[in-house]
C-alpha cells in the first residue's frame, strides 16, 4: 500500500497530502540592536544588559550618596555604632530562617511539623539567591531549587512561592498602613487615619479570603478552573491557612525586629513602630523588578524616605539604611554558607518527597 493511500487516526491528512504541502519560510528574527534575536550574540547582549542594569541601578545610589554634602556626616554617624544591638540583630537571623523554613514545609509537605535541615537549607538559600540575583531571579529559581534540595514537584513549588509572595505583600502592605496610621496623621485629612487603618487591616485579612473568592469563580469557563487548579496544589489552602497566616506575620515581625536592632546601634531612641515602617517601606521596594547588585538601590533609598517621613534627621535616614543593609547582607551569607557547605544529600532528599496532587484537574486545563 502506497503513501498516497495511508491516513493516520482522526481523519487527518494522508502522509502524501502533508508531503505536498509548501514548507513555510521561517519568520524574519527580531533585532535586538544590531544583534538578531536568535542569534549567539544577541543572546549574550540580553544577558548581559540584565546585570548591567542592575549595576546601574547600584552605581547611580553609591554616586549621589558619595556626591552629597551630608555623605561626611554619615560616615561620622556610622563610626559611632554600637555593636551590641548589631550582634543580637545577627543572632536573630536563624530564627527568621527557620520560621521561613517552616512556610516552606508547611505547603510543600502539608505537614504542620517543625522544618528539618532541608526545609533550612531551602529557605536560607533563596534568601541568598534573592539577594545577590537582580530582578527576582531568585523567586524565579525557586521551584528548582526545591526539587533539586527537597525534591518537590515543581509545579507545588511554583504554586507554593507564589502563595508566599501573595502573603508576604499582605502583611508587608498591612505593616506600611497601620504603622502609618499610628506614625503620620497629615495636617487638615484626619480621615487619613481611618483609611491607613481599613487599608492594613484588610490587607493583613486579605489571604484568609482568597480561597472562597477563587471557589465563587470556578464557574467562569476558563480562568475559574485554571485558578482552581492552581488552588488545589496550594497545600496551606486546604487546612492550616490561619497557620500559614500567622507564620507570615512572625516572619516578618521578626524582620522588622531586626531592623530596629540594627537601626539601634546608631539611634537608640528610634521606636520599632518607626523601623517597622521604614522596614515594610523597603520590603516593598525590594519586591519591584528592577533591584541593584545585591540588592543596593531602591530597598536603601525607600527606608530612607521612610524614616525621614516619621521625623527622623536625613543623616540618620541614610545610615541606618545603610547599616540595616550591611546587616541583612552578613546574617543572610552567614545562614546560608553551612547549608552551602553541607548540604542535604540525595538520599535524605528522596525520602522527604511531598506527596504529588492529583494531576487530573490541571491536565483539563
Amino acid at each position: 500500500m502506497g503513501l498516497e493511500f495511508y491516513h493516520t487516526q482522526g481523519g487527518r491528512a494522508t502522509w502524501a497530502e502533508a508531503a505536498a504541502r509548501p514548507i513555510a519560510p521561517p519568520a524574519p528574527r527580531r533585532v535586538f540592536g544590531p544583534f538578531p534575536v536568535g542569534g549567539a550574540a544577541g543572546r549574550l547582549v540580553k544577558r548581559a544588559c540584565m546585570p548591567l542594569l542592575a549595576l546601574l541601578v547600584s552605581a547611580t545610589m553609591l554616586v549621589w550618596l558619595v556626591t552629597n554634602p551630608m555623605f561626611g556626616a554619615v560616615l561620622d554617624l556610622l563610626r559611632t555604632r554600637r555593636l551590641g544591638p548589631l550582634l543580637l540583630a545577627l543572632a536573630l537571623f536563624p530564627v527568621l530562617q527557620w520560621l521561613r523554613a517552616w512556610r516552606f514545609a508547611l505547603l510543600l509537605r502539608r505537614s504542620a511539623e517543625p522544618p528539618g535541615w532541608p526545609d533550612f537549607a531551602l529557605a536560607t538559600q533563596l534568601s541568598f539567591l534573592n539577594l545577590v540575583l537582580p530582578f527576582k531571579l531568585g523567586d524565579f529559581s525557586f521551584p528548582l531549587l526545591a526539587r533539586r534540595i527537597v525534591g518537590a514537584d515543581v509545579l507545588d513549588a511554583t504554586v507554593a512561592i507564589v502563595w508566599c509572595r501573595v502573603n508576604d505583600l499582605c502583611v508587608v502592605l498591612a505593616v506600611l498602613a497601620l504603622c502609618g496610621a499610628y506614625l503620620i496623621t497629615p495636617a487638615g485629612h484626619p480621615w487619613f487615619w481611618l483609611a491607613s487603618l481599613t487599608v492594613g487591616l484588610s490587607s493583613l485579612l486579605l489571604p484568609l479570603a482568597i480561597r472562597p473568592v477563587i471557589d465563587l469563580m470556578r464557574a467562569w469557563p476558563r480562568a475559574g478552573r485554571v485558578l482552581g487548579s492552581l488552588l488545589d496544589r496550594a497545600p496551606a489552602q486546604q487546612g492550616p491557612q490561619a497557620f500559614h497566616l500567622v507564620l507570615t506575620v512572625a516572619i516578618w515581625s521578626t524582620h522588622s525586629l531586626i531592623g530596629c536592632l540594627a537601626a539601634a546601634a546608631l539611634a537608640p531612641d528610634l521606636s520599632l513602630v518607626a523601623a517597622a515602617f521604614a522596614g515594610a517601606a523597603s520590603n516593598l521596594a525590594f519586591a519591584l523588578p528592577v533591584t541593584g547588585v545585591a540588592g543596593l538601590g531602591p530597598p536603601q533609598a525607600a527606608w530612607t524616605a521612610a524614616l525621614h517621613l516619621t521625623g527622623a534627621s536625613w543623616e540618620t535616614s541614610i545610615a541606618s539604611a545603610l547599616l540595616v543593609y550591611g546587616c541583612l547582607l552578613v546574617g543572610v551569607i552567614l545562614t546560608a554558607a553551612p547549608t552551602l557547605l553541607w548540604a542535604p544529600g540525595p538520599a535524605r532528599r528522596s525520602g522527604w518527597r511531598a506527596p504529588s496532587s492529583s494531576r487530573s484537574d490541571v491536565a483539563a486545563i
